[in-house]
């Protein structure tokens, strides 16, 4: 039996007007820390769909997945047992809503300019990092043609690059 602990989540970076869409944690090691909108991903849920949920729950803007433009591993050093976690992280296509915290886990959400984020010693540094893959060339785009799996998915989405 396999007792591993494994989180998975997603996050998504939207710009809007050449500003980038960020939120305030008030809560655990990032508290008082801007990063990007996103979070864990639940059980029975896509990748996609966690990161659009997310999105509207921390932020209330409505958004839908462009391309995987970031991902990190990494295993976290936690009492009893270390934990393996994977995120990653979407550009997002912006489609409506205007900035709103939850006001549970996020104390602010707004909207920022591009090298104010970059250069604010409050933003993460992967979420610096996020920002900055953005404007790369690339990334993994989805695919949308249909493919023939022998096993039954609920959800089904493949990403290249292009």
């Amino acid at each position: 039996m396999n007792d591993q602990q494994i989180s998975v989540a997603a996050g998504g970076v939207l710009f809007v007007n050449h500003k980038v869409l960020l939120v305030k944690i008030n809560y655990g090691l990032l508290n008082g820390h801007w990063m990007l909108p996103g979070g864990l991903v639940e059980s029975g849920e896509s990748l996609e769909d966690a990161v659009v949920r997310e999105v509207k729950e921390e932020s209330q803007i409505v958004s839908s997945p462009k391309r995987i433009i970031g991902l990190r591993s990494g295993v976290k050093d936690i009492p009893n047992q270390p934990q393996t976690g994977i995120y990653i992280v979407f550009e997002l296509e912006y489609i409506s809503g205007d900035p709103l915290a939850d006001n549970q886990e996020i104390s602010e959400a707004a909207f920022w300019e591009v090298e104010s984020a970059l250069e604010h010693p409050s933003v993460i540094d992967l979420t610096k990092e996020m920002i900055r893959s953005s404007f790369k060339a690339g990334g993994l785009h989805s695919l949308q043609d249909e493919i023939e799996t022998q096993n039954k998915y609920l959800s089904y989405q493949r990403y290249t690059i292009k």
